[in-house]
C-alpha cells in the first residue's frame, strides 16, 4: 500500500492510500490494473476501486514524479476514476512541500457510470520525499503483481 499522510496528520488525521490490487492480462493483448483507493479524514472515510489500462497507470506514475519539477500540475488518467492537483508551496518555512488535492470521479461510482470530473475530494499537505516514496511503492506493487500474473498465466 502506498500512503500519503498529511504533514499535520496528528491534527488533521487526513491521508490517502492507494493499493495496486490486481493486474489482469486480457486475451486481446492489453492489461488492466486495479487500484484500491482510500481517502481518510476526520469527516469521512471513502473506499473505491478504479480500473485502468497498464499504460495509463504507468503514465500517471510518471506524471506524478514529473510534477515535482513544476509549480503546479494536474494528474489524471485517460480512464476516468480520479484526478490529482499538486501545487508547490512557495514559502521559506516549507521547502519541498506541496498541496495535493485528490478528487474521485463521482460519476464513475454512481448508478449512471458516466464520468463527470467532480466528486469527493481530500486536500493534504505533503513533502517531496513522500511523493517520491509513494510513487516508488506504487511501482513496486505494480511490478510484483505483473510478475505474479505473468508467471501464473505463462506470459
Amino acid at each position: 500500500m502506498a500512503k500519503l499522510l498529511d504533514t499535520e496528520f496528528d491534527i488533521s488525521s487526513c491521508a490517502i492510500e492507494l493499493t495496486v490490487s490486481n493486474f489482469t492480462n486480457h486475451d486481446d493483448g492489453y492489461h488492466t490494473v486495479s487500484l484500491e483507493i482510500r481517502l481518510i479524514s476526520n469527516y469521512f472515510d471513502i473506499n473505491e476501486t478504479v480500473h485502468c489500462i497498464e499504460e495509463d497507470f504507468l503514465l500517471m506514475t510518471r506524471k506524478l514524479s514529473h510534477s515535482l519539477n513544476l509549480p503546479q500540475a494536474s494528474i489524471s488518467m485517460l480512464e476516468p476514476g480520479f484526478e490529482m492537483y499538486i501545487n508547490k508551496i512557495d514559502h521559506e518555512e516549507y521547502p519541498d512541500t506541496y498541496t495535493l488535492i485528490f478528487v474521485l470521479d463521482a460519476g464513475e461510482f454512481g448508478a449512471q457510470r458516466i464520468s463527470c470530473n467532480t466528486g469527493p475530494a481530500l486536500q493534504i499537505q505533503i513533502t517531496k520525499a513522500q511523493i517520491e516514496q509513494f510513487v516508488a511503492q506504487l511501482c513496486t506493487e505494480f511490478t510484483e503483481l505483473k510478475e505474479q500474473c505473468s508467471s501464473r498465466d505463462g506470459y
